[in-house]
């Protein structure tokens, strides 16, 4: 049975303009600053004080984490590219004023600019005290992330749909199982052979190897291996294809997606037999497909208690 609530992460790509002017200031004098503002409001929180880019703590932290993005970069002297790792988070405690209060703090020092190269990460786990989905439960949601894709991928800004850092997981490359698979496109026969190699999964590293062929792609597998297969072992599900977080507002709409999405996955159980239509975005019932797709979304969510951050209109979902 799925969830009541989900654990979860988020990673904020952002470039902003510091009110104040101060040109001997580091990047790391601004994570430090930033810092210090979540501080005053008793929200726990950390700057990156390296002069270079390190992997960092993806997930499982008790503070916010302040550091730099190796994909972005900084444009111009007045602003300062960053990326803000949150804390653990659970959807069921009052997110809205968490997030509300990181947002209110970063206002104070910072103008957030509008850049399309900036993303919104999700990581998510269940609430268990191990914090991990079972292999099945991950195989679940990777065969609905297949049959979805085009719904998944209409939703996305145009900025994040060619995106090379969120790309496609079907996108046939030739490296890895889900691409072969998919080479000449995705079908409903080809989503049933997807399924049946699916089933036939025996561990995390064979998914892995199975749905992509880097952690660059909308769902991101990764973080589920040890290093030594290939990832990272923090035992999340990460969806790396929300827009840009602007402020609470579009932070929260793509949480709520997330979550809604994973939790739908399980309880629909697709992969076990579950019935499902494919309808590829070409297709002239696929505005109809979309709305009744977005229709259960939306009912998921409300069974979260998180519906009220998710817009009536799938397209709204594009727009920052």
């Amino acid at each position: 049975m799925p969830y009541s609530s989900y654990n979860f992460g988020i990673e904020i790509e952002t470039v902003v303009r510091p009110y104040a002017r101060r040109p001997n200031f580091t990047n790391q004098d601004w994570y430090k600053q930033l810092a210090q503002r979540l501080e005053n409001r008793n929200i726990p929180a950390a700057p990156d004080l390296h002069s270079r880019y390190s992997t960092h703590p993806e997930y499982y932290s008790s503070r916010w984490f302040i550091t730099r993005d190796g994909s972005l970069q900084r444009a111009h002297e007045e602003f300062v590219s960053m990326e803000i790792v949150s804390p653990v988070l659970n959807t069921s405690r009052a997110i809205s004023k968490t997030l509300s209060e990181f947002w209110e703090a970063m206002s104070i020092s910072f103008e957030v600019q509008k850049e399309k190269s900036c993303g919104g990460h999700v990581h998510v786990t269940p609430p268990s005290s191990t914090s991990r989905f079972s292999l099945l439960e991950l195989k679940k949601v990777a065969f609905a992330s297949v049959v979805y894709e085009p719904c998944v991928h209409a939703i996305l800004p145009a900025c994040r749909r060619n995106n090379r850092y969120c790309a496609l997981n079907s996108l046939p490359n030739g490296t890895h199982g889900l691409g072969r698979a998919c080479a000449a496109g995705l079908s409903a026969s080809v989503l049933r052979s997807v399924r049946s190699s699916l089933q036939g999964v025996s561990s995390a590293a064979g998914l892995l190897a199975y749905m992509q062929a880097s952690r660059y792609v909308i769902w991101n597998f990764a973080n589920i291996c040890p290093r030594e297969a290939g990832g990272s072992c923090s035992g999340t599900l990460e969806f790396r294809g929300g827009s840009q977080f602007l402020n609470m507002k579009t932070t929260l709409k793509w949480i709520a997606f997330v979550v809604a999405f994973i939790h739908m996955a399980l309880d629909e159980n697709l992969l076990e037999g579950g019935a499902f239509n494919y309808v590829s975005a070409s297709d002239s019932e696929f505005d109809a497909h979309m709305k009744t797709w977005w229709k259960s979304i939306r009912r998921t969510a409300a069974k979260l208690k998180v519906m009220r951050h998710l817009p009536e209109n799938w397209k709204q979902m594009r727009i920052g």
